[in-house]
């Protein structure tokens, strides 16, 4: 069963803005390097429906050992958010899923960019899966937790990319 894990970071930019870095390539390589990721690249596409933004990092595994024998050293994340176009206040809807080369796990979930007072907040909604007896539970926690930490760790970089103090 999937555990869900939810969080929001605070900007003092407008949505359009928060988005513009969002679907930057070269912000996605700057905030993933910033977290201690290593050999990241980031793609964006977008084709009328709305944007892709796919991203590629290895990380030090530092997870149980349990959870290491799946995973090895480091832990290759391969994610994809798709965003749609904005609503006429600046709200975007998206998806986020994630993959973790070839260990049995997977995250997916919903993404919520909106305005808020006069800055934006960016709600990030996921399910952590783990597919291995006995142990997948154990795994779901890591891999969320460890998602969560990047959040909670780009809303403490962010400020650094759009050169204001962090939101509220």
């Amino acid at each position: 069963m999937a555990k869900r894990y939810d969080g929001a970071m605070h900007f003092d930019a407008a949505p359009d803005v928060v988005f513009a870095a969002q679907s930057d390539a070269t912000y996605v390589v700057w905030k993933h390097e910033h977290m201690a990721s290593f050999d990241v690249s980031a793609e964006v596409a977008e084709d009328g429906q709305g944007w892709t933004i796919s991203s590629s990092r290895k990380l030090p595994a530092q997870i149980p050992a349990a959870a290491k024998r799946f995973v090895g050293e480091h832990i290759q994340v391969d994610e994809v958010h798709r965003w749609g176009h904005p609503e006429l206040d600046g709200t975007r809807h998206g998806t986020v899923t994630a993959s973790f080369g070839g260990a049995p796990m997977a995250v997916e979930g919903t993404l919520l960019l909106r305005p808020d007072g006069m800055g934006s907040v960016l709600e990030v909604v996921i399910h952590s899966r783990a597919s291995v007896p006995l142990v997948g539970g154990k795994l779901e926690a890591v891999v969320g937790e460890q998602f969560m930490r990047a959040l909670r760790k780009e809303q403490q970089i962010a400020p650094e990319w759009f050169g204001a103090s962090p939101g509220a």
